[in-house]
């Protein structure tokens, strides 16, 4: 089936490209996420709005123009990250 490669060789490339592609997974989504961290603790000042949650993307988290307040709802497909 694979050119004369043992069963043994085959599990090894397989599990060593879903480990490798766990680790490229991992590192873009952490990316991601420290891209976000950094705008919002860059001084950045959005208008006041609902915006997500930078903790948690399925809630939305009221911006009052200076900082989050404790207001949360669930997140809708409009809302958005502040720019």
């Amino acid at each position: 089936m694979f050119g004369g490669m043992n069963g043994t060789l085959v599990l090894v490339l397989v599990l060593a490209t879903v480990l490798f592609l766990a680790i490229v997974v991992s590192a873009v989504v952490l990316g991601v996420r420290n891209r976000r961290a950094h705008r919002a603790d860059a001084g950045f000042k959005p208008e006041a709005g609902w915006y997500l949650d930078p903790a948690d993307e399925t809630l939305q988290r009221y911006w009052d123009g200076s900082a989050w307040t404790e207001h949360v709802e669930p997140a809708t497909p409009e809302t958005e990250m502040p720019r």
